[in-house]
């Protein structure tokens, strides 16, 4: 009995383990709020850009390859803390879209079946988001070439609750 349910866990571990890993989100990153957060103590990566008073979404390129990764930073610049929900692009906390006949249609939705969670982004600090193309899947599938541009809503906590913000948009960039 003992036995069986020891192989019983070790299969639950897989599954969840396998459904983080297809999401293109760590273990690490799902577990952490302020993971990839750079605070102003420690240098804020390039392409990073932390402008007071504000919450801005810059990439590390204004071009990237089919099979590229896109580097996105979330920058916030408020006085305090900000919280995004993750389950956006590639189970990340940002959503990326192409322009489609004038029209932007989202990419790499999260399909994953879990909790959304509010994660927390301090004050002066900023958010790395990592998205491989294929949303991590075992097989890679490239971006479609084209013009881009990647989204953060977030929202700001009150007294009374949190207060919805955005969305925030990064400059337009080119895939291809």
């Amino acid at each position: 009995m003992r036995r069986q349910l020891h192989i019983v866990l070790f299969a639950c571990v897989m599954v969840l383990a396998l459904g983080m890993g297809g999401c293109g989100v760590n273990a690490t990153q799902r577990g952490t709020p302020t993971v990839g957060a750079t605070t102003a103590a420690t240098p804020v990566p390039t392409g990073a850009t932390i402008v007071p008073g504000s919450v801005t979404v810059t990439l590390a390129k204004s071009h990237y390859g089919p099979n590229d990764t896109i580097v996105v930073f979330i920058n916030n610049g408020l006085p305090s803390s900000i919280f995004v929900a993750d389950h956006q692009t590639n189970c990340s906390l940002v959503t990326v879209a192409y322009l489609a006949n004038g029209t932007w249609q989202t990419v790499g939705r999260c399909r994953i079946m879990t909790q959304t969670r509010l994660v927390e982004i301090p004050a002066s600090s900023t958010n790395t988001q990592r998205l491989v193309p294929g949303g991590g899947q075992f097989s890679v599938v490239p971006w479609p070439t084209g013009t881009y541009r990647v989204s953060v809503g977030y929202s700001t906590r009150s007294s009374t609750g949190f207060i919805p913000a955005g969305p925030v948009y990064s400059a337009q960039f080119a895939i291809g």
